[in-house]
């Protein structure tokens, strides 16, 4: 547990360092906001920064790129390969953070919100054979699109089911006995 503190404490600090070198954030205020999120119940670091509104989106998708020295990719509105989506449960993409974004012949690249977590590559390694690229974004994002694209892909699988079940029956046994109600 105490290693963890450590790193997670590192990773703060390293990127309050980046985004201050880029002028995304004061020196000065770094210390102060480390010690106002480590009261915060906040979900991650990167999103205390942007609900408090002390970095804009751009500005720390930046550092990101930088502190995992990986492109960053803001995840949201971007249209993900339903093929590949389904290829991971739903929850392991949540629990792990990532999202597959494209597959280029043998190469599958994933965004994650940790790209460097050590059983990542592992955990996606047990449902793919491709090799494993990544790019680094925002969780709260990655999960947004994870949950948009279940939800919603489920209601357009069955609405696209009905309609060609519908089309291959033109008779359905529901239509039949409305019918026959109206002949009464």
């Amino acid at each position: 547990m105490e290693i963890q503190v450590n790193q997670d404490q590192l990773f703060i600090e390293s990127l309050c360092h980046i985004l201050a070198e880029k002028n995304a954030l004061k020196a000065v205020d770094a210390k102060n906001i480390q010690e106002a999120f480590m009261q915060q119940s906040a979900l991650t670091f990167e999103q205390f920064l942007l609900d408090e509104e002390l970095v804009t989106k751009e500005d720390l998708l930046e550092a990101l790129s930088v502190y995992y020295d990986l492109p960053a990719v803001d995840v949201i509105g971007i249209f993900f390969d339903h093929q590949l989506l389904r290829m991971f449960p739903k929850d392991v993409m949540l629990r792990n953070g990532f999202i597959p974004y494209e597959r280029d012949g043998d190469v599958l690249m994933v965004i994650a919100a940790q790209p460097n977590h050590p059983q990542l590559a592992e955990i996606i390694g047990k449902f793919v054979s491709y090799d494993v690229t990544f790019m680094v974004g925002l969780l709260t994002d990655i999960n947004e699109m994870v949950k948009e694209f279940y939800d919603e892909s489920i209601t357009i699988a069955d609405i696209e089911l009905f309609e060609d079940n519908r089309d291959e029956h033109e008779n359905h046994p529901l239509e039949d006995i409305n019918n026959e109600q109206d002949e009464d």
